[in-house]
């Protein structure tokens, strides 16, 4: 009898363990149970990856009331390198303390990520092993806010449900602000304006109404056009191992090399795309995102030769069967703006834990004849200039979107139209038409909650359009 109510005490004791670990620990903003002890072992020794991986799109930086701009490329004044390690000493010191928001100064630069990003992998990109209380309060970020105050700064982390703030001492930031005050002097940027304030519309947007500095003309290369059978076995060997050696190769069409192994199938087209395929040999029943992160950076690192450019676009959820994973979509920059392809996103990867199920990347990377053969930059509309000349095409899509009929259309205010906006961003996009040289154009993307909808920078007109 003493027996089993030892064995009971026991397994009671387990359980509660089990349970205050994570209420400890906590969970993260997709799903998984985050322990200090995987945590440590899923990425360790991968933070450098990490780290160029997960870096916002644009910075917003206000000098005043009416004098602010956006910033793409870091490596023009690396501001996010600046904010890394007080934002790294937010997500990991215990001695961090959380206050209300409060209302927000005319001087600060907010860090915008294309897509929420979950704050336990943000703050394993800044080299913490361990997470504080902060990643629990909010799980996603999506916006990073440094807000300039006379005696010290604050550091607001928000998304579209939440916001926390971090008092921080002036010192933390003296390499930030020191680029503020260059930045501010020279006065070489162009003016964004609050849509909210200019139109009364509900929404954060900024839009410039006129674009000042030219901007270059690049050019991409499609490495895979060129290859013979050799080379396309170097790749396959990449991703089949020593599967290629009994691999069967075929020409699907013109164009489409195949490898169909046991359990695995790639294909190699002329055209720039490498898609991978395998065989799941175990049902995961348990995602698990630092784990799935892992595989990711090691199969990057293994198969994708120039990492440049690259950064996480979003994470999203999958299901294969009876198995649970995750799907990477990474994006491409050159000279700090984002790529659109026509042909879809840059690389995408289905992970399910350690195993990689799915890969596709487009192998179009910028020609070094931008840099070898430099040429003077393009004056482009701003992308007030595409509202206003496309808007009734706005309109039309805002109607659709919205089931609103046709007699109605006179109903339909300007604000409306202009709040359903939700981002816009100044982006390069590749047709896709040509292999070597091709000229990428620059391009508006304007984002609803249904629909990318990109506009050349030169006429306005629209020359994409994708349904979410």
């Amino acid at each position: 009898m003493k027996e089993r109510i030892k064995s009971f005490l026991l397994i009671f004791l387990m359980v509660s363990a089990l349970f205050l670990i994570k209420q400890i620990l906590g969970v993260s903003g997709v799903g998984i149970i985050v322990t200090a002890e995987n945590s440590k072992e899923a990425l360790e020794g991968a933070s450098y990856l990490l780290e160029d991986m997960i870096l916002p799109e644009k910075k917003l930086i206000s000098f005043g009331e009416n004098y602010k701009t956006i910033i793409y490329n870091e490596s023009d004044h690396r501001l996010y390198s600046s904010i890394r390690d007080p934002l790294a000493k937010v997500l990991s010191s215990k001695e961090i303390k959380i206050e209300e928001v409060g209302k927000a100064t005319d001087r600060f630069i907010d860090f915008k990520f294309s897509n929420p990003i979950n704050s336990f992998l943000l703050s394993k990109s800044l080299g913490n092993n361990e997470s504080n209380h902060v990643p629990k309060e909010i799980v996603e970020i999506e916006n990073i806010s440094i807000e300039i105050g006379p005696d010290f700064n604050k550091m607001v982390l928000s998304n579209s449900e939440k916001a926390v703030s971090i008092k921080l001492p002036k010192e933390d930031f003296i390499e930030m602000e020191e680029i503020f005050t260059q930045i501010e002097k020279e006065e070489n940027y162009d003016y964004y304006y609050s849509v909210r304030s200019s139109f009364g519309a509900d929404t954060n947007l900024y839009f410039p109404y006129e674009i000042t500095k030219n901007i270059s003309n690049v050019y991409v290369d499609n490495s895979l056009s060129w290859m013979n059978s050799a080379d396309k076995r170097q790749i396959a060997r990449k991703y089949l191992g020593a599967a290629l050696n009994t691999a069967q190769e075929m020409e699907e069409e013109i164009g489409k090399t195949v490898f169909i192994a046991e359990r695995d199938i790639l294909k190699i087209e002329d055209n720039g795309i490498i898609e991978y395929q395998s065989i799941l040999d175990r049902d995961v029943k348990n995602r698990n995102l630092l784990e799935s992160t892992n595989t990711v950076i090691k199969e990057i690192s293994e198969k994708i030769p120039d990492k440049k450019g690259l950064y996480l676009n979003r994470i999203k959820e999958i299901e294969s069967g009876a198995s649970k994973g995750y799907k990477f979509i990474f994006e491409y920059r050159i000279m700090g703006y984002p790529v659109l392809y026509s042909t879809g996103n840059y690389l995408e990867m289905d992970v399910f834990n350690d195993k990689l199920k799915y890969m596709r990347v487009i192998e179009r990377r910028e020609s070094k004849r931008n840099s070898d053969f430099p040429e003077p930059g393009v004056h482009i509309k701003s992308s007030f200039d595409i509202l206003e000349k496309e808007y009734e095409l706005f309109k039309k899509y805002y109607m659709e979107d919205n089931k609103i009929p046709v007699k109605d259309i006179e109903e339909v205010s300007r604000n409306e139209v202009i709040s359903w906006i939700k981002d816009t961003r100044l982006s390069f996009f590749d047709n896709s038409l040509k292999n070597v040289g091709s000229s990428l154009i620059p391009a508006w993307i304007f984002e609803t909650e249904s629909w990318i909808l990109g506009f050349e920078a030169l006429t306005g007109n629209l020359i994409y359009q994708e349904s979410k």
